[in-house]
């Protein structure tokens, strides 16, 4: 992309994406924002823009990969 160009992407996010492991893994529910930066070290709102938001209704656990 140029400077200054726009672009609309899919992002698929599957179940590792939004999951933590604690003696399984775990998916919360709830409501969560997608949000891109230069890198992670930045502060929480620092060159960070909102492109999504999802939420996950129903928390759940899963095993394996």
């Amino acid at each position: 992309m140029r400077p200054g160009e726009s672009r609309y992407i899919t992002l698929v996010l599957d179940r590792l994406s939004v999951s933590y492991w604690e003696k399984a893994w775990i998916v919360e529910d709830g409501a969560y924002k997608v949000r891109v930066a230069f890198s992670s070290e930045e502060g929480a709102d620092e060159g960070q823009e909102i492109l999504g938001k999802f939420t996950i209704s129903k928390g759940f656990e899963w095993t394996g990969l």
